[in-house]
């Protein structure tokens, strides 16, 4: 019976020493022996044991590192030179733009363009051009330039817009105001040729509109109807 004890013990031991998290194991042992001084002996042997099993878990970290590479294509263009690379300006014209627009930046060059014209070519009598011809623009005392020279170098013209009207001419304001009672002014070109310098006015009115040639004293060089 000594021996079957034993056994019991070492089998709860084993049993606290597994890793189940909280975990009973409950052992009955019964052993019949006989006892020379009372005959028959019953026995009965429990052994309960409670083993808790902790275990700690271990957070690892997993530090990655990824490469995402994009490409992001948008140009903007910007030519700051006296002449666009992708047009031939003659020499000649680049001399003679550069001493009556001393002062020019940002200058580039093309083709005449009829349909791009921001005047009215007929309003004030310049000389007809053609797709032989040259464009510049460029900036100048902050304001952006137009001008127009023949397939030769002559110049023709040039202009800027002017979206301020409380900068123009008191003269030119007080004649549309006496003349053109309820007209109101849409645009404004400041237009220089040959000797010459005007203001290209167009005004509106509900479905009127009219379209003036004046002076900065105010005088109507020319009045156009416009269709």
């Amino acid at each position: 019976m000594k021996l079957l004890t034993t056994g019991l013990v070492a089998a709860t031991a084993l049993a606290l020493s597994c890793g189940t998290p909280s975990q009973t194991t409950t052992t009955s042992n019964t052993s019949t022996g006989t006892d020379a001084n009372s005959g028959t002996r019953s026995s009965t042997s429990t052994n309960t044991g409670t083993g808790t099993n902790t275990s700690t878990g271990t957070t690892g970290t997993n530090s990655g590192t990824g490469s995402n590479t994009g490409t992001d294509s948008s140009r903007s263009t910007s030519t700051s030179t006296s002449s666009n690379a992708a047009y031939s300006v003659p020499a000649n014209l680049q001399t003679s733009f550069s001493t009556q627009y001393p002062n020019a930046t940002n200058t580039t060059w093309s083709s005449y363009n009829a349909s791009t014209v921001p005047i009215d070519w007929e309003l004030n009598g310049w000389s007809a051009m053609d797709s032989t011809g040259h464009l510049a623009t460029f900036t100048m005392d902050n304001q952006q330039y137009l001008a127009w020279y023949n397939a030769d170098g002559t110049w023709v013209g040039s202009t800027y817009s002017i979206s301020d009207y409380a900068k123009l001419p008191a003269a030119i304001s007080t004649m549309i105001k006496n003349k053109y009672t309820g007209y109101n002014i849409d645009k404004v070109q400041r237009e220089m040729w040959k000797d010459r310098m005007a203001y290209e006015v167009k005004l509106k009115k509900d479905d009127g509109k009219i379209k003036l040639l004046v002076d900065d004293q105010g005088n109507i060089i020319k009045e156009k109807l416009k269709d």
